[in-house]
């Protein structure tokens, strides 16, 4: 199937499906860190995940990877 994702910075993103309706997941707060590698690992995540689930559930993970990425990196905390 056919999905299109916006990323919405530290807000979240946007997923559209044709014959659906728009849906956003917010990003989760993360306090300090450094979002290097976060949009890889946005990427990576949403085309893992929707090609072993569904477009919806891929969105989900990708916004908790991306928001792992930046609170794990060696310039957090």
């Amino acid at each position: 199937s056919r999905a299109v994702c916006v990323t919405a910075g530290s807000s979240g993103a946007f997923l559209a499906v044709p014959g659906q309706d728009v849906h956003f997941a917010p990003a989760p707060a993360v306090a300090g860190g450094d979002p290097c590698g976060a949009g890889d690992r946005f990427a990576s995540s949403v085309a893992l995940r929707a090609f072993i689930t569904s477009p919806h559930a891929a969105l989900r993970s990708a916004a908790f990877a991306t928001a792992a990425t930046a609170s794990f990196s060696p310039s957090a905390g």
